[in-house]
């Protein structure tokens, strides 16, 4: 018979944390004067979003969490919230 905490192991899973930005009241409005910008260029342009490069770029935090895997027993749905402007690191 298994013990109590050969059981524990057996039962753990992984539980992956989901960062957030942390937002400032004024970020609702500054994300919207940029979409009304962006459709007003689109409109005025048919060719705008030719001329945008889309990248694949990623970034890293350097203040936060590297190892976001979290083993447990239970998943406690926890959202880790990232402060803006952090040091960074695009690659």
């Amino acid at each position: 018979m298994a013990s109590s905490q050969e059981q524990a192991q057996v039962a753990a899973r992984f539980i992956e944390f989901k960062s957030a930005t942390q937002l400032n009241p004024d970020d609702k409005p500054r994300r919207r004067t940029f979409a009304e910008e962006m459709l007003q260029k689109m409109e005025d342009d048919e060719n705008f979003l030719q001329r945008v490069m889309f990248s694949d770029e990623v970034t890293f935090h350097i203040s936060g969490p590297v190892n976001r895997r979290i083993w447990g027993l239970e998943n406690s749905r926890a959202i880790l919230a990232q402060a803006r402007d952090s040091s960074k690191v695009n690659v």
